[in-house]
């Protein structure tokens, strides 16, 4: 019986995929399961994938129609035999004792999830050795679980920075949505959870141009992101978190703007007008003051929004 199992989806990374596998191959824990869900490639990812299932008997292939990251995730958990998850997207890479090193933290510090560091490069290299077994923090309660998050950043929304209890995934699955990590957190954070952080840099997240993250505008992307933050603001209203609340209005705003922004680079002006309008509503809807540097474009635009807008575009145009 495996102790982990790695899912890796993949969608045409045919020319990416081969470190991302290897360094699941190579780990040093060798009780792992590695399992590759081909998400309807069309590029040769899914020949690719058949050849390493026939070289190493640890790894197993499923072939899906493609539904995105989050549909190959969830088809990669149902098929796990282990007791723990760690996600792997098919263009990254893990440090070859990534594993080890997880087990050995669940083992001490029982958790749902173990949450560790990632470092972002321009292409495969060689990640810092690890010291011994050191724990930062462990949140215990949904609201210690959410301060963690918007005061570590990023690295604690990644579904790829986690070791997750497969109960956990089973119970709350990846929602079919962009920016699903953060939707997903917001999900499962409030059931309390045990969440033990570390400071290993244990995965490799390569750079490269053509990535999700790295698309550029368009209006599905758009709707989706907002979709994330106002379920956000929604629950965290719900548990009564003002604290937590307020950092994610001032996150909400400044994701309006830079929405904009993006939208005025494309020349989409549909979506230019529906971000006004939106910011508009918004603005009504707040509850909490806005701190930092939104703070300013926040009285503006209870002025005037479209004013507000423009010289937040002007301004970050003039820093670059």
């Amino acid at each position: 019986m495996p102790k982990v199992s790695i899912v890796i989806p993949i969608y045409n990374v045919k020319d990416y995929m081969s470190a991302s596998v290897q360094s699941a191959v190579d780990q040093t824990e060798p009780e792992i399961e590695i399992i590759l869900v081909d998400d309807g490639s069309t590029d040769g990812s899914q020949r690719l994938c058949d050849q390493y299932a026939e070289m190493d008997s640890r790894i197993t292939v499923i072939h899906k129609v493609n539904g995105g990251l989050s549909s190959a995730r969830n088809a990669g958990v149902a098929a796990a035999k282990a007791p723990y998850i760690l996600l792997l997207d098919g263009d990254d890479y893990l440090h070859e004792r990534a594993v080890e090193r997880l087990l050995e933290v669940s083992l001490l510090y029982p958790s749902d999830i173990v949450q560790f560091q990632y470092t972002e490069v321009p292409e495969v290299v060689k990640l810092p050795d690890l010291m011994e077994v050191k724990v930062e923090v462990q949140a215990n309660t949904a609201e210690e679980a959410f301060r963690y998050l918007y005061r570590w950043g990023g690295v604690c929304a990644s579904g790829c920075t986690k070791l997750f209890r497969k109960k956990l995934l089973e119970k709350i699955p990846f929602e079919s949505i962009r920016h699903e990590d953060e939707m997903w957190c917001t999900r499962a954070f409030p059931n309390d959870l045990t969440i033990t952080y570390i400071p290993d840099v244990l995965y490799g997240y390569v750079m490269r141009p053509g990535s999700i993250i790295h698309s550029q505008f368009n209006r599905s992307r758009m709707d989706d992101v907002l979709k994330v933050k106002e379920e956000r603001l929604k629950t965290l209203s719900m548990l009564g978190f003002s604290k937590v609340e307020a950092l994610e209005w001032n996150q909400l705003f400044t994701t309006i703007f830079v929405l904009y922004r993006e939208a005025k680079q494309a020349d989409d002006k549909k979506s230019q007008d529906d971000i006004a309008v939106y910011l508009r509503r918004t603005i009504k809807l707040c509850k909490n003051g806005i701190r930092g540097r939104m703070k300013v474009f926040y009285y503006i635009s209870r002025l005037n929004v479209q004013i507000a807008l423009e010289i937040y575009s002007l301004y970050w145009s003039i820093r670059r």
